[in-house]
């Protein structure tokens, strides 16, 4: 199946965790910043977001409020729908999702159907989630995006996503114009986390 749809991977503002890691650079502690949320400095950059964010039929957002929030700032009139194959590789508390009864409190503009037919939790849970299931979702991911209707997509998701899915390292609130026909799961582009 070949689909040369423009595909938009958006990686996250900056969020309490990128702050802590900026000044922790060699621990690999866990701060305990569960579902890390944009700080002020993140806000804002996802707001400058909204005037360069490319036209999209869609927008997919991984399920951390962290993703959520960049989503609906930089796309504040656009159609929205949370997208768990999308979330981060578990690798820290910041990476544990939120309930959806509480996702949806809080962010009354996206779509969480998908969300919801995902059985719960929709993250990886414990220690960090094995790189074999990592790329299994990524592979799902592309298939998922293949198989949609939409011509232009955006996807608000992280680092890690978008290092797997196209061996790039993309700075907070970048976007990496791609198609799905370009997207590429491959462990060896994870291996920098293990």
């Amino acid at each position: 199946m070949s689909s040369r749809r423009k595909v938009f991977l958006i990686r996250h503002g900056r969020t309490e965790m990128n702050e802590w890691m900026a000044s922790n650079p060699s621990s690999h502690d866990d701060p305990g910043f569960k579902d890390t949320v944009l700080t002020p400095a993140g806000e804002e950059g996802a707001r400058k977001l909204a005037d360069v964010a490319p036209e999209v039929d869609v927008v997919l957002a991984s399920p951390l409020r962290r993703t959520l929030q960049t989503a609906c700032l930089a796309y504040p009139n656009a159609s929205i729908v949370a997208f768990p194959l999308a979330a981060e590789r578990r690798w820290h508390s910041s990476d544990e999702g939120t309930p959806v009864e509480e996702l949806e409190e809080l962010f009354p503009q996206v779509d969480f159907s998908l969300v919801k037919e995902t059985p719960y939790p929709w993250f990886h849970e414990g220690s960090k989630e094995p790189v074999p299931q990592f790329v299994e979702r990524m592979c799902a991911f592309r298939e998922a995006l293949a198989t949609r209707e939409e011509e232009k997509v955006a996807v608000v998701c992280h680092w890690g996503v978008i290092q797997s899915l196209l061996n790039v390292s993309a700075a907070n609130c970048e976007v990496v114009e791609t198609s799905v026909d370009d997207l590429s799961p491959a462990p060896n582009q994870i291996g920098a986390w293990d």
